[in-house]
């Protein structure tokens, strides 16, 4: 191995790794990048959070999705941040929701965390008009981009974006695994020297022998053959997920979110009296209802299919009919 790897490291990140970053992030989701503007973190939560000190003060009024993922409204809430949840719907984050006073948008364009839901091309257009008018800032978490297993994948906000208010943010936990602990920030130029700065008052950078490895993964070619392999292997675990479902509940529940990442929603009334049930019989699943801030509109069951074999899902479509029965759980 090099010795620079055993020296000081860059607060940015290794060089080659962010080549390979914005090398590939170009090509897939067509953003307008250089290496410059990647900075490299010890995975998603750490990348927010290095977001969140670069673009936010004390009692800065943030918009955030409704329902949304629990652990990234925690981390903006750690900096300080006044949350205000905008209801999401099957077109995504409505946009025209956003509270005026916004310093800053946490979105899941790609998939929205928990209903699996893609935010249109129209809004997304118009959450850049919106940022552009506020003056705002728009923190785009592109969450399961990688995994889209029907219909085309839509542009990237950071890529569709003319004015520099957009600050890309990604990890490699989903498309590689959790304990790599490696993600990423793409800033804007004018904000590249600055996070960079801020980035090494933390811990500075992280592994060097890591990131070696990792920026090896790309360019040899094995990162983007891993992810044709994951896509193919979900989407088939995908498939035996529905195909059960549909085979023990017929066409009385539906299913939404299944045409991409690592999970599903089956509609449900009494979602969380339903997980505890499944539980008990071995079944995870997680409410859809507790990741809603304000009213609960959605009820139904978070189920993941990636990390499972198939005779598992299969095993747990039959479980989850026994818990509806007993339950006397009537589905629409």
């Amino acid at each position: 191995p090099s010795l620079a790897l055993t020296m000081d490291r860059d607060p940015g990140g290794l060089p080659a790794l962010r080549a390979a970053v914005a090398g590939y992030l170009r090509e897939s989701r067509a953003l307008r990048c250089t290496a410059d503007q990647v900075i490299i973190v010890g995975g998603g939560q750490q990348a927010l959070d290095l977001a969140a000190r670069l673009l936010l003060d004390a009692g800065d009024v943030v918009a955030v999705e409704d329902p949304g993922f629990n652990g990234a409204d925690a981390a903006l809430s750690a900096a300080g941040a006044v949350l205000r949840p905008v209801a999401v719907d099957d077109d995504g984050l409505r946009v025209e929701d956003l509270p005026t006073a916004a310093r800053a948008v946490l979105v899941t364009p790609s998939r929205n965390f928990p209903l699996g839901v893609t935010l249109s091309l129209e809004r997304r257009l118009g959450l850049l008009a919106w940022a552009r008018r506020a003056g705002a800032w728009v923190i785009e978490d592109d969450y399961d981009s990688e995994f889209r297993f029907d219909g085309r994948p839509v542009a990237s906000l950071q890529g569709l974006d003319e004015d520099g208010r957009v600050v890309y943010l990604g990890t490699f936990s989903r498309a590689l695994f959790p304990g790599l602990r490696l993600g990423y920030l793409v800033v804007p130029p004018a904000l590249a020297d600055m996070a960079r700065a801020v980035r090494g008052l933390l811990d500075g950078s992280p592994s060097s022998v890591h990131q070696a490895a990792l920026a090896d993964f790309f360019d040899e070619g094995w990162f983007a053959g891993h992810l044709r392999a994951m896509r193919g292997l979900y989407a088939e675990r995908r498939s035996v997920l529905v195909d059960g479902l549909g085979d023990v509940l017929g066409d009385r529940a539906p299913i939404s979110g299944a045409d991409g990442g690592m999970h599903l929603v089956l509609q449900v009334p009494d979602d969380a009296r339903l997980v505890q049930a499944l539980a008990r019989e071995k079944v995870e699943a997680a409410a859809l209802s507790r990741f809603h801030q304000g009213a609960v509109s959605r009820s139904g069951l978070v189920l993941g299919f990636a990390g499972w074999p198939e005779v598992l899902l299969r095993a747990a479509c039959g479980r989850l009919q026994r818990v509806l029965v007993s339950s006397g759980c009537r589905l629409e």
